[in-house]
């Protein structure tokens, strides 16, 4: 005999982040990971350009590494790491944030993270939008 909560499955959230890559370098975008490291698919809908859009995501409440980006058109970065959860009711809360890099200088090198956050980024290096900026590949 199964248990009743076993076969119930948890509710689905969609939450949406603003997307922005302009012919001028400039980029604003946000990615999900889990916390075993494995990038979180999205949807991305953007404008007749292609120059800015959402970023959809399809996730169940748990907790994720949100790594948030933005490069002005001047050339001034801010490189955001959050641990996030996202709880039932779909509300997203901060656990905790590190700003990794703000204008034109690192704030937070990349071993001050805890340990799990610093696997997770170095598993992702490669796709991770101007990761570049802290992490000397």
């Amino acid at each position: 005999m199964s248990n009743p909560t076993q076969n119930q499955t948890r509710p689905k959230c969609y939450p949406s982040f603003d997307y922005r890559r302009t012919g001028f370098k400039a980029i604003s975008d946000t990615i999900l990971i889990s916390t075993d490291g494995e990038i979180v698919p999205s949807s991305l809908k953007t404008s007749r350009s292609g120059n800015h859009g959402k970023r959809q995501y399809a996730v169940i409440p748990k907790e994720y590494v949100m790594y948030d980006v933005e490069r002005s058109n001047l050339g001034n970065v801010y490189i955001y790491i959050r641990l996030i959860r996202i709880d039932e009711q779909c509300q997203i809360e901060t656990i905790n944030e590190w700003t990794l890099y703000s204008g034109k200088i690192i704030t937070t090198p990349i071993e001050k993270l805890p340990q799990f956050i610093q696997k997770v980024l170095l598993y992702n290096k490669e796709v991770l939008p101007l990761f570049d900026y802290v992490y000397f590949f």
